[in-house]
């Protein structure tokens, strides 16, 4: 047994369609900053919670794009979320409401 166990620190998700997921984030308050890749001039995306870095970089073939993730986020207010949702255009969203939890499913502009 290791005396530090591996951690998550980094998820890269590409995208065909950065300009509009980057804006469903914004439009949720997730801030990110810009660098550029300084190997191949590739513009990077990132937001930093705690240890973890979420990066999203843009990719012109929509092939070469992030396929079949989830990615959970807690939220506090799922109306006020899903009104935001909505009015930027995501079509695709499900509410599920349990006794033990909630979570709404939405799919990005890649079709995540």
């Amino acid at each position: 047994m290791f005396s530090c166990y591996p951690k998550l620190n980094k998820i890269t998700i590409k995208s065909s369609n950065l300009k509009e997921f980057l804006s469903i984030y914004i439009e949720l308050g997730i801030i990110f900053t810009e660098s550029i890749n300084n190997n191949n001039g590739t513009r990077i995306y990132s937001y930093t919670e705690g240890d973890l870095v979420y990066e999203l970089i843009s990719v012109d073939n929509k092939n070469d794009a992030t396929r079949n993730i989830k990615l959970p986020f807690k939220i506090d207010d799922f109306e006020g979320f899903y009104e935001i949702l909505n009015d930027i255009g995501i079509k695709k969203i499900e509410i599920v409401k349990t006794s033990i939890f909630s979570r709404m499913l939405f799919a990005d502009t890649d079709g995540n």
